[in-house]
């Protein structure tokens, strides 16, 4: 896995790439202290990947 800081000053952020990251919903977590998130998609990217990503909480 490699990561990206976005540096942003008060309102940084990472950005995680590699493989297996839906599996690893840990990362998530450890930035987003709530439970309900929105996740923008379309609809190629969606059948593929929104399933998993719904199962992460």
């Amino acid at each position: 896995m490699k990561v990206v800081e976005v540096d942003l000053e008060d309102r940084s952020y990472p950005i995680y790439i590699g493989q297996g990251l839906l599996n690893r919903g840990e990362l998530l977590r450890k930035h987003v202290p709530s439970k309900r998130v929105l996740v923008v998609t379309n609809e190629t990217i969606a059948p593929l990947y929104l399933d998993r990503a719904q199962l992460m909480s």
